[in-house]
This record gives C-alpha cells, structure tokens and sequence, in this order.
C-alpha cells in the first residue's frame, strides 16, 4: 500500500495535468483586443475643449482588424476642474484569467466614484500621478498574464495614452501621459514606462495636443490651408494668420475639433461614433456625453485612504491589493509600501517597508525620523527604488533584509 507521501505526489501530478489541459483548453479561443483612437485638446486664453469619438477597434493576436463598435466613453469629468480622454489600449481578452477581461474605463470611473464618496477633490499634479499608476497596475497584471502563456507575445498593443486637460491656480493646463509596454532584459516579462508631457499651458497663444490615431487630426492642425473647403478650419487658418489663434472661441474650437472628427473618420474607419465633448470656459467643465452601456468591472478593486491620522501599531498599512494612501498622517506606527501609491501623507518616528518592486512614493511626501527597510527580493538599481532611497531623509536604510509580514 502506497504510503501518504506518494499519494500526495500523484493528486499534485493528476491536478497539474489538469491545470495544463485547463490552459491548453483555453488556448484554443482565440483572444480579442479592443484600441481607441482619436482624442484632440484645443486651447488658448479662452478656454479648452476636450474631444474624443466613441469608437475601439477589435484585433486579433496578430493585429487584424476583426470588428469595430462605436459606445465607448473616452471622455470622463474627474473634477469640476479636470477631464481626463484615453486612447490605445482599451482591454483585452485574458483567456487564462477571464476575471482580468475589463476596459481601462471601469478603472477610470471606479476612481471617480471613490473620490465622491469620500468628498475628496485632488489636485491636478495628484490625478496625474494617481491615475498612472492604477492604470500601469492594470496593465501590468494583465499583460504578463497574456504574454506568460502565450495568449499575446507582441506586446504593442498595450501601449496606452491618457490626456488630463483642467484647471489648476487659475492656470489652463494640459498633459499627455505615454504608458510604453516592452519585453523585460530577460524575456521572461512585460514592463511598462510611463512618459509624461507636460504640462502645457494654454494662454495667448492657440495649442493642441493629440493623442491615438493622431495622422490626419495632426495634418489638419499644422496645415489648415489644406483643408479650407471646411469653414470650420478655414476660420481656424484665418485665425492663425491673424493673432496666432489667440481669439479663437471655445465656440469655435468646438466646431474644429468636430470638423476634423468628422473627417478624419472619413479617412480611417477606426475613428467614429457619437463625438465626446468637454468645453472649458469660465467656471468649470461642460461635457456632452452620450450615455453608454457600463464597462465591465475590474477585478481589480483599489483601496483609497484619504485624511486619516494613524498613531502607533506595529502597521498602519498592511494591503495585499493595490491602493491610493494620501494626504494622510503616520506617527510611530510601520508601514508596507507593496501595491500602494503614496502622495501628499507625513510619516513621523516610522518603519517603513518595501518588499517588492510595485510602488509609488510621490516626492510631496514628507518623511521624519523614519527608518526604510528594503526586502531581499527589491531591485534596488531600480529608478522607484533609487528615487526613494536617495530623495528622503531617512534615519537608517536597511537593505537586503528577509521581510515576513
């Protein structure tokens, strides 16, 4: 009779046959990706206004266009301030993981969502940073899900762009944010690098900022002279000649981002659907968006912890998911940074913890009389990792140490 130890090893065996068999099962369905297109944010001293189509476009693994469907908001108010437009990635079949099947919008409106229920207004450098970070989380997740068993080893398309177009001191801005995905040194990975443009400021002088499939949106921009059959634009080369764009409406600016909407999806059929609008002019945003079916939700639930006081306990902060910590206050207490973005909070007389290599510790934190320890398994040549390291007044550094929490 076979003792326990070789039993266990053939249920292990016979669970592991079926885990392949469950992923070879699986493989078979072939795997979509959804893209978005055209986004354009027009401005001067007048005002902004923020335009996007509704349109994401189906691909298979390869690249090839399958289908197209025009109900997607790409346009979303943050703040009576701040919009925020996306393009590029949209979502992608997990087929290894369904649950991870979930459009970048939900993530998107889930933190709207948490900022209302918590009567929390960010300021605009926050919103930046905030959104980045839960979007590369996502991303992250669910392309090394995909890349990992073979789902999707050309990467490109996960390639993701986000404009946050607002106000902020009475000042009109305007930023791009590029996350880039590529294959890690050692090819067994995806990792994502976030470029930053910005922000620009919208004052005398007429500026725009494109995001997506920019070609033709880019062309009529540069070279209205082109395209004066459009009055619209032929306003828009007039205006140029004359003051440099700077008395251009928001009226006006409306109807050239529509007018190039209209024919840059005559160009390209992956641009179209009902046009998003958001136009800025005195007090606060204005959006016209046409109501659209719910996305998906993220499996992906982030925690927000805003304006609490910690005092003392051996942690404060201990989250297995990822998570918004900010403008909160830390004293005599531990804190575990895995998972977590931490912007605008003081840590007083702390321990502060880094186990792994996905974080973010915003340079408007204010740290006193901490102690940082750093686990074994932390790419401490890492730029996240070097910036906190060498950008905080840490009482002691602790590298190399066997974290168990």
């Amino acid at each position: 009779m076979p003792d326990e130890g070789d039993r266990m090893k053939r249920i292990s065996l016979v669970l592991a046959i079926m885990f392949c068999l469950t992923l070879m099962t699986v493989a078979r369905a072939e795997p979509k990706f959804y893209h978005g297109t055209l986004n354009l944010i027009l401005g001067n001293k007048q005002g902004l206004v923020v335009a996007t189509d509704s349109c994401a476009t189906e691909t298979d693994r390869q690249g090839a266009v399958i289908g197209r469907t025009y109900n997607h908001q790409k346009l979303f108010k943050i703040t009576k301030d701040v919009v925020i437009t996306i393009a590029g990635y949209n979502s992608a079949d997990v087929p290894a993981a369904t649950a991870f099947t979930s459009p970048a919008a939900s993530l998107i409106l889930q933190y709207v969502e948490e900022l209302k229920s918590k009567n929390y207004v960010p300021a605009y450098r926050e919103i930046i940073d905030s959104l980045s970070y839960i979007i590369t989380f996502h991303l992250d997740a669910v392309a090394n899900v995909n890349y990992i068993t073979d789902f999707q080893p050309d990467v490109k398309g996960y390639e993701f762009h986000m404009v946050i177009a607002g106000k902020y001191h009475d000042n009109l801005l305007i930023t791009k944010i590029i996350v880039k995905p590529e294959i890690a040194s050692d090819g067994k990975h995806v990792e994502f690098k976030t470029f930053i443009q910005g922000p620009i400021e919208a004052k005398d002088k007429f500026i725009f900022v494109t995001a997506g499939w920019t070609k033709k949106a880019d062309d009529i921009l540069k070279n209205p002279s082109r395209y004066t059959s459009f009055p619209a634009i032929a306003n828009y080369a007039n205006q140029l000649g004359k003051d440099a764009g700077e008395h251009l409406t928001t009226a006006d600016m409306k109807d050239i981002a529509k007018t190039i909407m209209d024919i840059a999806s005559n160009d390209y059929e992956g641009i179209g659907g009902p046009t998003q609008i958001a136009i800025f002019d005195s007090k606060e945003f204005i959006t016209s968006i046409p109501y659209f079916p719910p996305p998906k939700a993220s499996p992906i639930r982030f925690n927000y912890l805003v304006r609490n006081s910690f005092i003392g306990g051996k942690y404060a902060i201990k989250s297995s998911s990822a998570g918004l910590v900010i403008a909160n206050n830390f004293e005599d207490t531990g804190i575990i940074l895995d998972n977590l973005y931490y912007f605008g909070n003081t840590l007083r007389n702390c321990t502060v913890y880094l186990s792994n290599n996905k974080f973010s510790f915003h340079i408007l934190n204010t740290v006193e009389n901490c102690r940082l320890i750093i686990g074994r398994d932390v790419d401490i040549n890492s730029s996240a990792v070097k910036f906190l390291i060498s950008n905080f007044h840490w009482k002691t550094v602790e590298k190399g140490v066997d974290l168990k929490f």
